[in-house]
């Protein structure tokens, strides 16, 4: 899977969370992390990226995982361990 196809995926699960008050959005291409299965997609508030003072951070849920060969996305947990989440998911669908 390409990234851009990935990109896609990830801005669909977003899309199920996202607020107009305050839109969420992923961050640049180059910030997006290549594990080898999976890409990793961190998102934040459209206002936050900007810098502006007003702005709200993003909901507390984690990033947005993406499996290369399933095209299956699912949203990491922000309370717990991003690399624990990983590797159990890894271990259960074997992956490496």
């Amino acid at each position: 899977m390409e990234l851009a196809d990935a990109r896609t995926i990830a801005q669909g699960m977003l899309a199920e969370i996202d607020s107009p008050d305050e839109p969420l959005t992923l961050v640049p291409a180059e910030q997006v992390v290549d594990i080898g299965w999976a890409w990793v997609f961190a998102y934040t508030t459209v206002r936050w990226s900007t810098g502006a003072a007003d702005a709200a951070p993003p909901p507390g849920g984690g990033p947005i995982v993406v499996v290369k060969d399933l095209g299956r996305a699912w949203m990491m947990l922000g309370s717990r361990d991003y690399d624990e989440q990983l590797a159990e998911f890894a271990a259960r669908y074997g992956y490496s």
